[in-house]
């Protein structure tokens, strides 16, 4: 069973009022807990983080019989209530680590590395690894970091972001869906490549300069880049873009519309500013998408270990440069048909051998397998069950 809040924070919607459960496959099910709106990354999300921690809790007695609780970052205190759950049904917490948090905040500007809430952020890192059997980390360095902070678990495994087969959309597309794709095609049809950017449109992302690079007179005649999604940057990146522009704003799509674009378009792009925390390493949804999909991408992100990494499905370029971003739009432009097709097959084949949701999936159940085993050896009460009968907080 998953746990999950009803409010979306990239959508901004809130998807049930009452809590609600929804099967998922034959063996799982998706329980949904009402939580309440808000707007922006401010007090209002902190409290309502703090909301569906207290409704995780209040909702334990629905959680009997499960052998494993695990409780994932998006947000800590979702995985502070897993801990709390897991100690008091009397069975193993396992920590994922999807953010590191606070120092990705601190890093990328938005909390002073010595302020109140820092400091009590450090040291719910510090209690909930410390709670934890085993600890699952998407990073692919993030065991580096924590060691560092001198975080000890007693087991680890890396599981990177993954993403299912994907062989092209199937049925028809909604009307405005199905204009955005009209349009795309009438413009490679004219001798334009297509790029698209998939994802938020915020302050870490700062497509800035990706919008600049595309205005560039060199690129602006050749290209297209379309953005799908929404975030507190976007009116004023649309407010530069001339209203003849090749920058095309969707706004929020769902993730199968996004694809059916992605699909459309040449050329993939990831843009993320670099930090101190990217040290440990980059596994972000969309480029895993990307590569399931068969695009080849343009990466503009930290020089660190990410999903393009080896794949030979990318050109890299440096973040917040338009120069850079410039040059590698130019270098996609004047690949051939066949060039970029051979991109796509290199995708495809990268991520079916790394980033399958199968072969994660049976991974991080063996670590659960395991994290149980070692329960039992200890004493612990742990329930008897199946070893994949497990409830993930998120």
């Amino acid at each position: 069973m998953i746990l999950a809040s009803s409010f979306n924070h990239f959508a901004q919607t809130t998807e049930a009022r009452l809590a609600v459960r929804t099967p998922i496959g034959r063996r799982s099910s998706l329980l949904t807990l009402n939580s309440r709106s808000y707007e922006g990354n401010g007090i209002a999300r902190a409290i309502g983080m703090f909301g569906f921690a207290w409704r995780v809790v209040r909702s334990r007695r629905l959680l009997a019989g499960v052998d494993v609780i695990i409780g994932s970052s998006p947000h800590p205190f979702a995985a502070v209530a897993a801990a709390l759950v897991a100690r008091l049904r009397g069975v193993p917490f396992v920590y994922e680590i999807r953010d590191l948090w606070p120092q990705t905040l601190i890093d990328m500007g938005a909390m002073r590395a010595r302020s109140i809430g820092t400091r009590l952020l450090y040291r719910v890192e510090r209690w909930t690894v410390g709670s934890a059997r085993g600890v699952v980390y998407v990073p692919p360095r993030a065991d580096r970091y924590l060691e560092e902070k001198g975080l000890l678990t007693p087991a680890a495994l890396h599981a990177p972001n993954s993403a299912p087969r994907f062989d092209g959309p199937s049925g028809a597309p909604a009307s405005r869906l199905g204009e955005v794709l009209a349009r795309v095609q009438e413009l490679q049809k004219n001798g334009y490549r297509v790029f698209c950017y998939a994802g938020t449109i915020g302050r870490a992302n700062g497509l800035g300069p990706v919008v600049e690079a595309f205005l560039d007179p060199k690129v602006r005649g050749q290209a297209v880049l379309v953005i799908c999604g929404d975030g507190p940057e976007r009116s004023g990146l649309e407010a530069r873009v001339p209203h003849d522009g090749n920058v095309i704003f969707v706004g929020h799509v769902p993730k199968v519309d996004a694809f059916r674009i992605i699909h459309r378009a040449d050329v993939a792009l990831f843009h993320l500013l670099d930090a101190p925390v990217f040290r440990y390493g980059l596994s972000p949804n969309k480029i895993v998408d990307y590569l399931a999909i068969g695009k080849p991408i343009l990466y503009a992100g930290p020089s660190v270990p990410n999903p393009t990494t080896g794949s030979g499905a990318s050109l890299d370029a440096s973040p917040g440069i338009p120069e850079s971003i410039a040059d590698a739009v130019q270098r996609f432009i004047e690949m051939t048909d066949e060039q970029l097709r051979d991109m796509a097959k290199r995708a495809h084949r990268h991520a079916a051998e790394n980033y399958s949701t199968e072969a994660v999936a049976q991974k991080y159940a063996r670590f659960l397998e395991e994290v149980i085993a070692e329960a039992h050896r200890c004493s612990e009460p742990v329930p008897s069950g199946t070893a994949t009968n497990s409830i993930d907080f998120d």
